[in-house]
């Protein structure tokens, strides 16, 4: 687990968990994060897409907001 992994709180790890089963089973999967300001949504979504990138894979992130989508 690398150091920001341990910084998630519970309910990040559970949904790091599910999405990371289904990256790594290649189910082709869509998910819609959808939370409050400021829950650590882009924090989980940029360890994910971390993830991804470091396994030589392509992962793409799209947010339906100009600010959300600079944190990207």
């Amino acid at each position: 687990m690398t150091e920001n992994e341990c910084k998630m709180v519970e309910e990040q790890k559970k949904v790091y968990a599910i999405i990371s089963n289904s990256i790594e089973n290649k189910k082709g999967s869509l998910f819609f994060l959808d939370a409050p300001g400021g829950t650590g949504e882009t924090f989980l979504l940029n360890l994910l897409l971390s993830k991804v990138r470091h396994n030589g894979d392509i992962a793409l992130a799209v947010a339906p907001s100009g600010i959300a989508a600079t944190l990207l």
